[in-house]
């Protein structure tokens, strides 16, 4: 460092000034290009749990042996008037005098988390459909759209008409989305709409709205709004698997 410093003046310059500002803007268009593909298009490089090719419950199971969250658990008991604190080895289970008032836990060491730990699919009705949806063995569309609002009109009814074609011809099609239960019921036009964690859509696509195509519970292709394969790109992939 001190030579490079020392001997600064000495180092030529390899191209003029006019070179330099044209070279450092065209990689500023070119990083902004880039970025803008990857928004519409999804990333190059996938390096989210959901990669084409995952299947979804195996990166669900906890192993056998790993560590386990450590929680830090305290019982709140009241006798004459006086709350007391007690632990795991202390509290007064067989003392009828001590009387419950509340428990509190806290998480002390975080133990394994599998790479998708949040991944639960519920009907409208509240009914939990995830095992459902990746033990179905034939093809399953999830279309993803985190907040249905910000999607934008002619984005979600390019993919409600999808999901009417997939449901006419055998193709199971979910629409999953954090939106609230009044938001939705503006959108119910026959197909099926889920509730599924806001964080965890997010980590599955980043488009809105976004599309996985599911088989055995395996993703089988990604795509965003703008390169989601039309009717004639799903009507040859069933004849194929016919």
């Amino acid at each position: 460092m001190i030579i490079l410093y020392t001997r600064r003046y000495k180092v030529k310059q390899l191209f003029n000034k006019t070179a330099e500002w044209i070279a450092l803007l065209s990689v500023a268009v070119l990083f902004i290009l880039f970025s803008i593909a990857n928004l519409r298009y999804l990333p190059v490089i996938d390096f989210l749990p959901y990669k084409t090719g995952v299947k979804i419950a195996d990166k669900m199971v906890v192993p056998e042996g790993v560590p386990v969250d450590v929680y830090n658990t305290t019982f709140v008991y009241e006798k004459d008037g006086v709350k007391k604190d007690f632990n795991l080895n202390n509290y007064p289970a067989n003392d009828s005098t001590w009387k419950f008032v509340d428990q509190k836990s806290v998480l002390i060491k975080r133990g394994y988390k599998p790479p998708i730990h949040d991944f639960i699919i519920s009907t409208s009705g509240g009914e939990d459909i995830t095992q459902k949806v990746l033990s179905y063995h034939g093809y399953t569309v999830l279309m993803i759209s985190k907040k249905l609002a910000e999607a934008g009109n002619r984005r979600l009814s390019d993919g409600f008409n999808l999901g009417t074609y997939c449901m006419t011809n055998g193709i199971n099609f979910y629409i999953l989305t954090s939106s609230g239960t009044e938001e939705v019921k503006s959108y119910i036009n026959g197909l099926m709409f889920c509730s599924c964690d806001e964080t965890a859509l997010k980590t599955m696509v980043r488009a809105n709205p976004g599309y996985i195509l599911l088989k055995d519970g395996t993703i089988l292709g990604k795509w965003s709004w703008a390169t989601v394969p039309g009717e004639e790109w799903f009507s040859k992939l069933l004849v194929a698997n016919k």
